[in-house]
Formats: C-alpha cells, sequence, structure tokens
C-alpha cells in the first residue's frame, strides 16, 4: 500500500512446525491521528498538573485533591489509548512519552511535597503552642525556588511535546519500509517480483523441504505475450 500504518504480523498455525506459513500486513495511520488524538490529550492531561502551582505552597491538602484527581485520569487514559494501539513486545514512542508524563506528574508532586514540609514543619514541630505561625522568610524563599523550578520543569515538557511531534511528522515522511524500521530485511511482492520469479524457479529460502517441493513444482507464473498465465 502506498501509505501504509501499524505493523501487525499474523500466523497460519499447520499440524506440523515446519508446514507453519508467517505473513506480515504493513500499515501505518497518519501522523497528526497520533499526534492530535493520542498525544495532544495526553499532553493536555498531564499539563492540567501545571495547576497545583495556582495553590499556595502553604495549603498542602488543598494540593493534594489536586494530585489525587489527575493521577487516576492519566492512568485511565493511557490504558485506554493502548487498548485500541496494536500489540507489540517492546516499549513504543507511545510508551516512552507515558512514562515521560508519568514522570513529570512525580516531578511535581515531588517538589510540591518538599515545598509543604519546608513551609509547614515549623507549625507542625510547634503545633502544641496556642497560635503557631508560618515563618515568612521561608515562605518566600520557597516560593521563590518553586518558581523557578516550575519555570524549568515547563520549558522542559514544552521542548519535550515539540520534539515529539517533530518525531511524529518525520517518521510520516519515511518510506513504509524505512518507518517499520525492522531489523530483518522486509521484500514485497510487487509486480517486478512477480515478473521475475515467473522466468525462473521460485525463490525456496527457509521453506520447509516438503514446501520446496511443492513451490518448485508449481512456479508462480508464466509470461506469455507480457501477460501472467497461470
Amino acid at each position: 500500500h502506498p501509505q501504509p500504518a501499524f505493523s501487525t504480523l499474523t500466523k497460519d498455525d499447520a499440524p506440523s512446525i515446519q508446514d507453519t506459513v508467517m505473513c506480515g500486513i504493513l500499515i501505518r495511520r497518519n501522523a497528526r491521528y497520533y499526534v492530535v488524538n493520542i498525544m495532544g490529550m495526553l499532553c493536555l492531561i498531564s499539563s492540567l498538573v501545571f495547576a497545583i502551582y495556582t495553590i499556595d505552597v502553604r495549603l498542602f491538602w488543598e494540593r493534594a485533591e489536586v494530585f489525587l484527581g489527575i493521577f487516576p485520569l492519566t492512568v485511565l487514559f493511557k490504558m485506554s489509548a493502548q487498548g485500541k494501539l496494536p500489540r507489540v513486545g517492546y516499549s513504543t514512542k507511545f510508551d516512552l512519552y507515558a512514562s515521560a508524563c508519568q514522570i513529570l506528574f512525580l516531578a511535581i508532586v515531588l517538589g510540591c511535597m518538599l515545598a509543604s514540609i519546608a513551609t509547614n514543619l515549623s507549625i507542625w514541630v510547634a503545633s502544641s503552642c496556642p497560635a503557631p505561625g508560618y515563618n515568612e522568610d521561608v515562605v518566600v524563599l520557597v516560593r521563590r525556588i518553586e518558581f523557578y523550578f516550575t519555570l524549568v520543569l515547563l520549558i522542559l515538557w514544552v521542548a519535550w511535546n515539540a520534539y515529539f511531534t517533530a518525531k511524529a511528522v518525520m517518521v510520516q515522511r519515511l518510506a513504509p519500509l524505512d518507518a517499520v524500521r525492522s531489523p530483518v530485511t522486509i521484500r514485497l511482492q510487487d509486480e517486478a517480483v512477480l515478473a521475475e520469479c515467473s522466468t525462473k524457479d521460485p525463490d525456496v529460502n527457509g521453506l520447509a523441504p516438503r514446501l520446496s517441493v511443492i513451490a518448485a513444482q508449481e512456479k508462480c507464473s508464466e509470461v506469455v505475450g507480457g501477460d501472467f498465465k497461470p
């Protein structure tokens, strides 16, 4: 197919393992499908975690409520998207992107926890006092550190998404076989291959002995006047 999408492998089982025939179907979705419907939605859901920084650093439990609301949503969307994508036995680019979203979430959660602990530590230690208060110098320092930390994370997150979008567009521009990136040489049977096969014995490499004999006896076709004749 001129624009094939994802690669899948079908298997036709025979009574004998030697008679097993395996064939592959090469398909490739448009890059815009993954960027908009999967990467875009997962990016938006993961970016919601930055809303935590709109809550004051001293409000630890209010920030925790945001954590508990966003994390299950990210996990559910990842599981739903994986159910619609072809299953393979290795980590794909989608798995890498989903892992990056989880790393972003955990980094922000850890940073917010450390900031809240540093801010509320004096209150938790002096909880027996009648009216414990915040150390304003510590609060100002934590806010400043958290601002730069958020800025760095935001820049890295935008650059990461731009990188994945560019990779998706580049893969779409590759030839179908190059986009598969298979370590095994893939050979497609087009008209040229059939014409070449019709003038000589068929290629029986990799076939079981019994199938090799059958393939040698039944050639692909015979060319008569430029037309294929079975």
